[in-house]
C-alpha cells in the first residue's frame, strides 16, 4: 500500500515536464518532445503519485490497439521510492486495462521481482549495446526509402501490432519490409526498431543508419537470439551496457517472424 501522504490522480497531458523531470533523474533517454508525444499523440492512459502538488510517481501504458498496451515510464523519485508507489500505480493501471489484452513491457533489473508479483512473465531477454562515436570511413553504404506509412506496415507484419501512431515519431527507411528507424534521445541517439528478411541487410541498414543519425553516442536495443548480430555489433566496437527482461501479462502478442527481428525501439515503445 502506497504511504498515506501521497495521493494519486490521473496522467494527463500536463504532466510532461514533471514525467521529464523523472526520467532525466533516472539517467533514462527520453526528451521533453519524447514526453509531449507520449501524453499529447499517443493512446495514452496512466496515473502518477503526487506529494502535495509535486508529482513524484509515474505510470502509463500505450494502448497501440484494443486487444494490446505497452506499459512504460514506471518511474518514482528517488526519496520517495520503498513506499509502495509503483505497485500501486501499476495495480491501478492494470485494473484499468482488464484481463482481455495482451500487456507487456521492458523490466529493469531493478524492476522484475515487482512485474513478477503482479502477474507478469518472462518472455526474452533485450541486451543494449552502445558505442561513443563512430568515423563514416568503418561503414560502407546502403541506402533505403522514407516513407512512413510503409515501415509502419512492415511494423505491423513483424511485430504484429498496429504501431504506426508510435513509428511516424521516429526517423526510418524501408526498402520492401525490411526496415530501420531511430529517434535523437537526451542522453545517445536510439536506433530500431529493426526488422530485416536477413543479417545481411540488417547489417546494411544498420550501417546506413549509422552513417546520417545525429550526434556522437549510439544505442541499440537488441533481441537475444540475433546471436550473429551481436557479435557484428561488437567487432565494429560497441559495447554491452546493460539487459532489459520483455515480460508479458495475460498472454503474449503473436510473433510469427521472430527470425527478421533485430532491435526494439528502446523501453518506452517496445
Amino acid at each position: 500500500m502506497m504511504h498515506h501522504d501521497l495521493s494519486v490522480r490521473s496522467l494527463n497531458s500536463d504532466d510532461a515536464a514533471a514525467g521529464y523531470t523523472l526520467s532525466t533523474a533516472a539517467g533514462w533517454n527520453q526528451t521533453i518532445e519524447d514526453w509531449k508525444f507520449m501524453l499529447g499523440s499517443l493512446p495514452v492512459q496512466g496515473y502518477v503519485a503526487l506529494a502535495e502538488t509535486e508529482v513524484v510517481g509515474t505510470a502509463l501504458s500505450i494502448n497501440y490497439t484494443d486487444q494490446y498496451s505497452w506499459i512504460a515510464m514506471v518511474l518514482v523519485h528517488e526519496q520517495y521510492r520503498r513506499k509502495g508507489i509503483a505497485h500501486s500505480l501499476m495495480k491501478l493501471l492494470l485494473n484499468d486495462l482488464g484481463v482481455a489484452r495482451c500487456i507487456e513491457l521492458d523490466a529493469t533489473s531493478y524492476g522484475k521481482d515487482l512485474y513478477a508479483s503482479l502477474g507478469f512473465y518472462p518472455k526474452f531477454e533485450i541486451i543494449r549495446f552502445t558505442k561513443d562515436y563512430f568515423s563514416v570511413s568503418e561503414l560502407s553504404q546502403y541506402h533505403g526509402v522514407k516513407d512512413p506509412g510503409a515501415v509502419a506496415l512492415a511494423d505491423q507484419m513483424n511485430w504484429g501490432i498496429d504501431r504506426k501512431s508510435m513509428i511516424h515519431h521516429l526517423q526510418s527507411f524501408v526498402q520492401g519490409n525490411n526496415y530501420i528507424s531511430y529517434r535523437q534521445g537526451r542522453v545517445f541517439t536510439q536506433i530500431g526498431p529493426l526488422c530485416a528478411e536477413d543479417i545481411r541487410i540488417a547489417k546494411k541498414l544498420c550501417i546506413d543508419c549509422l552513417q546520417i543519425i545525429p550526434g556522437d553516442k549510439i544505442a541499440v536495443d537488441v533481441v537475444c537470439w540475433q546471436i550473429g548480430f551481436i557479435s557484428w555489433l561488437i567487432s565494429i566496437g560497441f559495447v554491452e551496457q546493460r539487459r532489459f527482461e520483455r515480460m508479458y501479462a495475460h498472454h503474449a502478442v503473436s510473433s510469427h517472424l521472430r527470425s527478421n527481428q533485430y532491435l526494439i525501439a528502446g523501453p518506452e515503445f517496445g
